[in-house]
């Protein structure tokens, strides 16, 4: 069974949806990853909806190195990051909130 850590969430401006920053951890079939998702404003985290990214490993202890997330208004989300992982399928639309995806700068 898998453990989520939650690491913090922010809210849009409205205060409606908030992104999450958690970890992941599978045990022995998996690494500990750092994954993005968004929920309803003051939810609890639901790993099963809302899935927007996998960041991949954390980076000598922090999964936040390299990536950016910011909220640019309460219905886009905007995902900077050098560490998606390659192959995996990124919504980008979590019901109300579009997510746009892009390359940064480390």
């Amino acid at each position: 069974m898998c453990e989520n850590e939650e690491i913090y969430r922010v809210a849009n401006p409205g205060q409606t949806r908030e992104y999450v920053l958690y970890l992941r951890d599978c045990g022995a079939i998996a690494a500990t990853r750092g994954h993005v998702s968004i929920v309803p404003y003051g939810e609890a985290l639901d790993v099963r909806r809302g899935y927007v990214v996998d960041l991949g490993r954390p980076v000598r202890g922090s999964v936040m190195q390299g990536v950016s997330i910011q909220w640019r208004d309460d219905h886009n989300l905007a995902v900077c990051t050098k560490r998606m992982t390659t192959g995996e399928e990124l919504d980008d639309r979590v019901e109300d909130v579009t997510v746009t995806f892009s390359s940064c700068e480390e």
